[in-house]
């Protein structure tokens, strides 16, 4: 969306568009995930948080139904907002039960004031938000550099260290 976002200014994409395509792309997924939680239910949830790392998790998705079950579709339209919330309301949603037509709905609304929120902000800006992303962009880059050369020499260490321990003693 940001990539989107940064093309109407002053590029070829206009900014109904970009909020469109993005409302278009998320009633579609959405369409997906529901009827994944539809037909597969909590087998579905249960692989998805099974999986080794990641944001999804056995207490976080219990946590989500507790939340969908009090606040219905309002947990919906506030998933934009959330990358945890986007990947997994639609299926959390199918497994509940939730009418297909009002969650995809309030699914096309809420992306769309997500959508419209991002779109003005970089209109805003303007190209000034181009080069804050570009700057932010290369120190993200560099940050990861740094904690991969860390891990890297870390574990060279750890294994130089190993290897050491595991050579016997030559006695003369």
């Amino acid at each position: 969306m940001t990539t989107a976002a940064l093309l109407t200014v002053d590029g070829p994409v206009h900014p109904v568009a970009a909020v469109l395509a993005a409302a278009a792309g998320a009633v579609a997924g959405g369409a997906v995930g529901h009827r994944l939680g539809t037909r597969t239910g909590r087998a579905f949830l249960r692989r998805l948080s099974d999986r080794e790392r990641g944001p999804v998790t056995k207490s976080r998705i219990a946590s989500l139904e507790n939340v969908t079950a009090r606040l219905g579709l309002w947990v919906v339209a506030a998933a934009p907002f959330s990358a945890v919330l986007r990947n997994t309301i639609a299926p959390v949603c199918g497994t509940l039960g939730t009418k297909r037509f009002p969650f995809l709905t309030v699914t096309a609304v809420g992306v769309a004031v997500w959508a419209g929120a991002n779109v003005a902000a970089v209109q805003l800006l303007g190209n000034a938000a181009g080069k804050w992303i570009s700057v932010l962009t290369a120190v993200g880059l560099a940050a990861l550099f740094a904690v991969l050369l860390s891990a890297g020499v870390r574990n060279v260490i750890r294994l130089w260290r190993r290897h050491r321990r595991a050579d016997p003693l030559e006695s003369p």
